[in-house]
Order: C-alpha cells, then sequence, then structure tokens
C-alpha cells in the first residue's frame, strides 16, 4: 500500500528534478505545450541524442518533441501519436521532427514510409511532411501515406484529399489517388507520374489500426472528459473504468494494478531537452495521467482527475498533484 513517505519523496525527486533544469536562456526557446508520444513500438526503434551523437533504442511512451530523430529496423514499425494526429512508421524509416508546436506539425521523412491519419480539421490545417522533392498538406481530415525511396517521393490519398507544393508547382492529389514525384537534376523542373495504389503489409497494418482508433473515439467514455488533444487518451478506456468524486469530479481507476501500486513506481525518469527531468511510465496507459491532470487518494487506492476539460490541454514533463494520502 503506498505511504506518505513514497508520496513526499515521489514529490521531492520532481522538485529536485525541476530545480536541476537549466536556465529558460540557456534554450533556444520556450518548451513547446504539445508534445508527440512514441506507441506501439514494434521491433527496435532508434531516437538520436544529438548531445552524446548516436542512437539508442527508444522505450514506448517516450515523449517527443522538435527536432527528435526517430529511425526504425528493417522489421520495426513504431505509431507517434499527437493528439488527433498519428503517424505510423514501416520498416528502414527515417523522420525528423522539424516543427511541433501549437500552430504546427512539420515532419521531415528522410527515407521509408509513413502513413499520416488525421481526424480533427484544425490539426489537419498545421499537418505538413516534408521530401527532398517538397512538402505534401492534407487538404482535410483523412488517411494519407508518403514514401521516400531512391530519387523520388509517392504520395497516397487513401481518404480525403493531399496537396504537394514543390518549389516549381503544385499538384493536388484526390482520393484513391497515387502519384510519384522526382527531380531530374539541379534546375529541371519537378516530374510526376501517376501509379496505382500499393496494397503491401504496411498499407493493411496501417488500415486496420486506423480503423480501430476511429471505432474506439466513437464509443469513447473518456472523451466526455477528456478532449482528444489530450496525449494518450486513447488508452483510458482500454485499461480502466471512470467513476464520480463528490468532491474531484470524473476519476480514472487504472484496471489491472499490483497490490501496494502507486504512482511513479514503475518507470523511470529520464533527462530529455527542453523540458529535463521527465517521467517516462512502463505501464501501456502510462502517458496521459502522468503528464495531466493530478492523482487523489480516495476509497483506498490512487485515482487520477483530469482536471477541466479543455480543448488542448497543455503538457507537461511529470505532474506530482497530490489530493489526499495514503495510510500509513
Amino acid at each position: 500500500m503506498p505511504t506518505r513517505s513514497l508520496v513526499r519523496f515521489v514529490a521531492l525527486c520532481w522538485l529536485c528534478a525541476f530545480a536541476a533544469l537549466p536556465a529558460r536562456a540557456a534554450w533556444d526557446d520556450e518548451p513547446a505545450a504539445r508534445v508527440g508520444r512514441l506507441v506501439d513500438v514494434q521491433g527496435t526503434v532508434w531516437l538520436y541524442d544529438p548531445e552524446q551523437a548516436e542512437w539508442f533504442a527508444a522505450p514506448a511512451n517516450r515523449p517527443l518533441t522538435r527536432g527528435d530523430r526517430l529511425a526504425t529496423d528493417v522489421q520495426a514499425r513504431a505509431a507517434l501519436r499527437i493528439g488527433t494526429t498519428t503517424l505510423r512508421l514501416a520498416g528502414a524509416t527515417e523522420i525528423e521532427l522539424r516543427r511541433l508546436d501549437e500552430r504546427a506539425i512539420e515532419i521531415a521523412l528522410q527515407a521509408g514510409s509513413v502513413g499520416l491519419h488525421v481526424t480533427d480539421r484544425a490539426a489537419a490545417a498545421q499537418a505538413v511532411i516534408d521530401t527532398r522533392e517538397g512538402r505534401f498538406a492534407p487538404l482535410g481530415t483523412g488517411r494519407y501515406r508518403i514514401d521516400r525511396r531512391a530519387d523520388a517521393s509517392s504520395a497516397t490519398a487513401w481518404r480525403g484529399a493531399l496537396r504537394f507544393e514543390g518549389v516549381d508547382s503544385t499538384l493536388d492529389i484526390g482520393a484513391g489517388q497515387r502519384a510519384e514525384l522526382w527531380l531530374p537534376g539541379p534546375g529541371q523542373a519537378t516530374h510526376y507520374t501517376w501509379l496505382d495504389i500499393d496494397h503491401d503489409d504496411f498499407a493493411a497494418w496501417f488500415g486496420a489500426a486506423a480503423s480501430v482508433d476511429e471505432r474506439d473515439a466513437e464509443r469513447a467514455a473518456a472523451m466526455r472528459y477528456v478532449s482528444p488533444e489530450m496525449v494518450g487518451w486513447e488508452d483510458l478506456d482500454r485499461h480502466g473504468r471512470w467513476e464520480n468524486h463528490p468532491e474531484w469530479g470524473p476519476l480514472w481507476i487504472p484496471a489491472a494494478v499490483p497490490p501496494g501500486w502507486a504512482p511513479y513506481r514503475f518507470g523511470q525518469w529520464a533527462w530529455i531537452a527542453p523540458w529535463g527531468w521527465t517521467w517516462v511510465d512502463a505501464a501501456p496507459w502510462g502517458f496521459a495521467p502522468f503528464h495531466y491532470g493530478r492523482w487523489v487518494w480516495w476509497r483506498q487506492r490512487w485515482n487520477w482527475n483530469p482536471g477541466p476539460r479543455v480543448s488542448r490541454p497543455a503538457w507537461a514533463p511529470a505532474l506530482v498533484g497530490w489530493v489526499g494520502a495514503a495510510p500509513p
């Protein structure tokens, strides 16, 4: 059973971590309140550490922000969630998050294949995928795919429409269409051709996962209490239930936790720029409850209170907001 000493210890850890943060003046700019989350990791997914100049295996629930570079092994797959926007990576794919803030989601595709699933119109207007040939922007909600292989890029609009913008031209790619674009040489115009849609294993995996996401969103109880722009909301109904507290309102209760479980016990602290010490939880649902809201001790267990429902809640590296205390 969690104790007061545990609560104080975790809170102290976070306070010490906050005190250890470098001065904001040392950062290029303010940390964005909008972040990504690495989910559905299959195989090895690599994240580049610019300070050590090396790649390391990234765990699920790892927060991601602008400047991060991700790469998947040949047989690996991964998904990156940014609120209502999902990016799925095929094997042998490398991307960079060039911009991730309240105004834009800009992804650079260096090589491989990515699938983009956007379910919110405002988020669709902010999303862009860049390749050497130009940039691809959704014209609305939908499911899209961008490939970068050899010396060409191809784009597929499974549902919705995409717009390609190059240095010398634009091209709209409608639902059910696939186009390949390339630059023959320096100073030459962008060329393109229409291709049949590729029905490979990655397309099947992406389509199945996107359908599950849409079905979950249609019947999610969590949507009554949290915004779909809260990163990690989709795991709440899968791994817990909701109850109503007479004072604090909606509380979420994790379903399968060991005896004596307490928040911030199973996982690790990781130093992640630009925030500093950041909590990475080990549970598959361990993102939203550790970066938003607060934990409430009620009915002899820890419950998570998401706080007031807002359209885009601000993310934090860890929130040790405790209400009540467990008995000693």
